[in-house]
């Protein structure tokens, strides 16, 4: 994959501040035949980066909505790009959970700008995960375990749009890395929980709060999920008109799923 994350690096030049992998190619468990990478690169200016990477004058007027623009890049990964300050916006207020969906799970960082760029997406992902922490802990039932709330963490992305991922995939991606959740998102838990009033007891969280504050949470969380849902097929007709090879790209993916499946 190194050249592929050299290409990237060329096709952008001075415009990409970092570039993170993510999905299921970080780990020989999940990988399938036919997977290519999935990554995010974090510029300066969304239009200028698009332009350096051949997309036309019509595709850069649409690609601002729905962020981030989805592309094929050379046939060697799946390209998200993002300027630095819809992604900051993003994490801090989000509108759907696309962004902190993905940016929340484990990534590598597999380029940086210089050190200041480094720190910067460091923060960003941390911010990912804290956000993602937080809305793991709404509408849960009173009792229930540490484990059930940081699986949920890598589930909330799937919970959040129409994807074409099994159970045994999802529950793959966290077992995959179930030595690097734990210590990042068990903080992030506790701290949130302690806010909330839910209480964080050695493996379980009991939230012994008045049905009038959980039942609100539940419907802002069932609101967020909703409107991510329509988000993410709003992006459909986006993405078959920058996405080259979508019908193709799409029918593979479903194709891994199944097999993953029957795996």
């Amino acid at each position: 994959m190194t050249a592929t994350f050299i290409a990237v690096r060329g096709a952008l030049g001075s415009q990409l501040r970092s570039l993170v992998l993510f999905g299921s190619c970080l780990s020989r468990s999940t990988a399938r035949a036919g997977s290519i990478p999935d990554l995010f690169a974090v510029v300066d200016d969304l239009d200028q980066a698009l332009k350096a990477l051949g997309v036309s004058k019509a595709g850069r007027l649409i690609a601002p909505a729905l962020p981030p623009v989805t592309l094929a890049f050379q046939g060697l990964a799946k390209l998200n790009v993002v300027d630095v300050k819809t992604l900051t916006r993003e994490l801090q207020t989000p509108t759907d959970l696309y962004l902190a969906g993905r940016l929340g799970k484990r990534t590598e960082c597999v380029y940086a700008r210089d050190e200041p760029c480094r720190r910067e997406i460091d923060g960003l992902r941390e911010n990912a995960r804290r956000l993602i922490a937080r809305i793991a802990l709404l509408g849960l039932p009173r009792l229930t375990t540490l484990e059930a709330v940081l699986r949920r963490c890598v589930g909330l992305s799937y919970e959040a749009e129409p994807r074409p991922e099994t159970p045994a995939k999802i529950r793959a991606l966290y077992d995959a890395f179930a030595d690097w959740y734990p210590p990042r998102y068990t903080p992030l838990i506790a701290e949130h929980a302690r806010t909330m009033g839910v209480v964080l007891a050695a493996d379980a969280l009991i939230d012994q709060r008045p049905d009038d504050v959980r039942a609100k949470e539940a419907k802002g969380l069932r609101r967020l999920i909703r409107n991510s849902w329509f988000r993410a097929m709003a992006r459909w007709p986006k993405g078959i008109l920058l996405y080259r090879g979508w019908l193709p790209y799409l029918c593979g993916k479903v194709s891994r799923a199944r097999t993953f499946q029957a795996g």
